[in-house]
């Protein structure tokens, strides 16, 4: 079960995938805001402070890496986590992400909304 008290960001530039998600984390009983490109994930993220973080990777007016890495120097996002959740295959994501801190990587197309709620509530598990 994740904790009321955790705040979840999801960024997908997909709207059906982003309302999918959204559905599910819901029907979960979990809040979770959402964002569509990367100004906006910058805007929200700093408003609202995730606990943890759903990140596409290829999204629009800054990539995903970008705002990884700019959310990542903030002091408050050091105990941020963060699930990559993105249809590019890990080994072929851009070589900033082999110096960011994520705490998983899932690929959407190997994946369902029922797997990464799961992951939420494991890696929230992993942190307590």
């Amino acid at each position: 079960m994740v904790p009321k008290n955790k705040t979840i960001l999801l960024i997908e530039d997909d709207e059906a995938i982003r309302e999918m998600y959204q559905l599910k984390f819901t029907h979960e009983g979990i809040v979770i805001h959402t964002a569509e490109d990367g100004v906006e994930a910058l805007k929200v993220a700093l408003r609202i402070k995730p606990d943890i973080l759903l990140l596409d990777i290829k999204i629009p007016t800054i990539g995903g890496e970008d705002v990884l890495e700019k959310l990542q120097k903030k002091s408050w996002a050091k105990q941020m986590k963060v699930i990559v959740l993105t249809n590019i295959n890990e080994k072929e994501a851009p070589k900033k992400f082999q110096r960011l801190h994520y705490d998983r990587y899932i690929v959407k197309a190997h994946s369902t909304p029922a797997k990464v709620v799961q992951a939420v509530k494991e890696v929230i598990d992993e942190s307590n």
